[in-house]
């Protein structure tokens, strides 16, 4: 009876063959992901430099090509709901937790893959309401921008969209680092 076994990770996957590894690696995946990391360094340092703003770690997996730097308008900006659908930010679970008494359960708190990641209710909670009376006086890019696809898909920045959407209206416009 043979003895075979695979691992996959993500550079590399292992097959265990009769008790002997054999490793085979992913150099595409491995070059892409240091070309992004060094794609995103350069895009830092020049939205930093030329333009005072802070582009957020999350956003190097999303902004592989060229950027601009523009002011949109809240109600323009939209934001991933589900697999291929959009919605605005009024229609969200954030902005609807805003605008209730806020004693609810807060259950939108998601990585950039969509999985839920657990975090006490309190939290949440505290980390909103904070989000919120920071961004009640303005909205500063120079500490963390808000970034946008091509159509004004929100990439990063949804939680500060729809506390500026709270507190601001659809019509405040705010500084959007935009895929070209």
């Amino acid at each position: 009876m043979s003895s075979i076994k695979l691992e996959k990770k993500k550079d590399r996957f292992e097959l265990y063959l009769f008790g002997k590894k054999i490793v085979f690696y992913r150099y595409l995946r491995m070059l892409r992901e240091i070309f992004l990391m060094l794609h995103y360094d350069q895009l830092k340092e020049a939205l930093k430099t030329n333009f005072n703003i802070t582009l957020p770690k999350e956003a190097y997996h999303h902004l592989s090509g060229d950027v601009e730097v523009v002011e949109v308008s809240l109600k323009d900006l939209k934001v991933p709901c589900s697999h291929r659908r959009t919605c605005s930010i009024p229609e969200t679970k954030v902005y609807k937790w805003l605008e209730s008494d806020r004693s609810g359960d807060c259950d939108w708190t998601y990585n950039e893959a969509g999985v839920y990641i657990p975090e006490s209710q309190k939290q949440l909670r505290k980390r909103m309401e904070n989000l919120v009376v920071s961004l009640a006086e303005k909205y500063d890019p120079s500490k963390c921008v808000i970034t946008v696809r091509k159509n004004n898909t929100i990439i990063d920045g949804q939680h500060r969209a729809a506390a500026l959407y709270y507190k601001r209206g659809g019509n405040y416009k705010v500084v959007v680092v935009r895929e070209r």
